[in-house]
Formats: structure tokens, sequence, C-alpha cells
């Protein structure tokens, strides 16, 4: 291979890792315009009319969960006005004017039921007119345990162990912990009504 060929593949290469990065993913799925604020995903787009009084709320839970929040607050800033932001230990980052909390991943722990309690009590105060703004990415479902009435701790990290050691597929097993969550499978946007959710 000449050095030229060598250049331009590195070239591409780091060219495809810079358009996988949270930050340039979340800059293509949120486009803030003079009125309304543009949101594609993947084959989804919608446009939600925005007005000087709109404010957010963030909730962002993933291992990428940080510069997500990072990369909305940029885009939104003031229109934020409050929000949690929970990652995996080691993932946080400085900076942003809302608390990071470190949890546990792929097994819950107690610090991730702290969280999802806190994130439970700022989304039940929301009302009608408020937009709750919610960034996933991988390792959420890990990262926020709300274990249901009957399902304690201990017991949700014993099955997650269980089921990690076997050949369930992720979507296997984010099947199950939905259906012991509070917050998964619809739980967070129901504890959010009225606002919207996004």
């Amino acid at each position: 291979m000449t050095a030229a060929l060598r250049n331009r593949a590195i070239a591409f290469y780091r060219r495809g890792l810079e358009r996988i990065t949270p930050e340039f993913l979340m800059r293509q799925a949120l486009v803030l315009e003079p009125h309304r604020l543009a949101l594609t995903f993947l084959d989804r787009s919608e446009a939600l009319p925005l007005t000087a009084a709109t404010r957010f709320t963030l909730v962002a839970v993933g291992k990428a969960a940080a510069p997500m929040a990072a990369e909305a607050q940029r885009l939104l800033g003031a229109r934020i006005r409050q929000g949690i932001v929970v990652t995996k230990r080691g993932f946080a980052l400085d900076g942003l004017p809302f608390p990071m909390l470190e949890s546990g991943h792929p097994v819950p722990d107690e610090a991730g039921v702290r969280a999802a309690d806190r994130v439970e009590a700022m989304v039940r105060d929301l009302r009608q007119g408020d937009l709750l703004l919610v960034l996933m990415s991988g390792g959420a479902s890990a990262l926020l345990p709300a274990p249901i009435d009957g399902v304690t701790l201990p017991e949700k990290q014993d099955l997650v162990r269980l089921m990690l050691r076997t050949d369930m597929d992720i979507h296997e097993i984010n099947r199950v912990r939905k259906s012991i969550s509070r917050l998964k499978g619809g739980g967070l946007a129901v504890l959010a009504h009225p606002a919207r959710v996004v």
C-alpha cells in the first residue's frame, strides 16, 4: 500500500469514527430552529413547536449519557431548567449544571436505585406544558433500576447475573428487565404525565 493510499484510508477511518460520537449524533438528532425543535432519529422525524417560555426537563441515561447531555445543554442552554444524568462509573463529565450520577453496569446496584428514585421524584412534579427530553444510550436498562413492588434489588441482581450467564441476547434480557421495572416500558412517561415526553 502506498503512503497516499494509507493516509486516505486513515482519513476515512477517522471521519467514520467522528460520525458515530454521541456529540455528532446529537447534532443530527436535535436541531434548534427559531420557533421549533426539529427531532430526527433513524427513520422518525418530528418538529416540536417552541415558545419563548418553553423549558425542558432532561433525563439522560446510559454509557453515552454525559456527552449526549452536554451536547443537548450546548444546543438548548437555558431552555433546560433541570436535569439528571445517570451513567456508568468512570463515564461522568464535569461542567454540566445538573447532577451527574454514576451507577453499576451490567449488574444494577444501590446507586442506580437511588438515581432512579431521584429521576422519579423530578418527573413526578412535571405539569401540563412541561417537556421531558429523554436521552438514552446503551446501558440504560442496568444503570437505572427501579424494581417493581415485590421485587428486591438483590433479587434483580441475581436475575441479571443469571441471564448474563445464559445465551439470552440483549433484547431478551431487556424484555425481562422491562417486566420488573417501574420506569421501563413506558413507566417513565406515565410518571411524567401530563408533560410531553420526547
